[in-house]
């Protein structure tokens, strides 16, 4: 336990010396099979189209930074994407809905 602990605070060090912040994709669950959250560290949010657009096999996601809602992104025609703000109030974990389709 305490390896693991000493090693996720090594994580968090790294990460904040390169600017570098914890995003989630969470893929929308309604129909097909069910795809697991994604979770990885990037400078810029944008690096989510590319994960999505490659694991998600055209599905809505909500993209997450932290516990804190961020978007809706959603691939349409190719490399065009719809992207849809959290309204204002961002929410939190607790409060997010597994289907995309509101």
């Amino acid at each position: 336990m305490a390896i693991y602990e000493d090693q996720a605070v090594a994580r968090r060090s790294q990460r904040f010396a390169t600017g570098e912040e914890i995003y989630s994709l969470r893929f929308d669950t309604t129909g097909g099979r069910v795809l697991p959250d994604i979770e990885f560290s990037a400078s810029k949010a944008y690096q989510a189209l590319v994960i999505a657009r490659r694991e998600g096999g055209g599905r809505s996601a909500e993209l997450w930074r932290g516990s804190t809602k961020l978007c809706t992104i959603s691939e349409v025609a190719g490399s065009f994407w719809v992207i849809r703000p959290c309204a204002s109030g961002a929410k939190t974990v607790d409060e997010r809905p597994r289907s995309l389709a509101s």
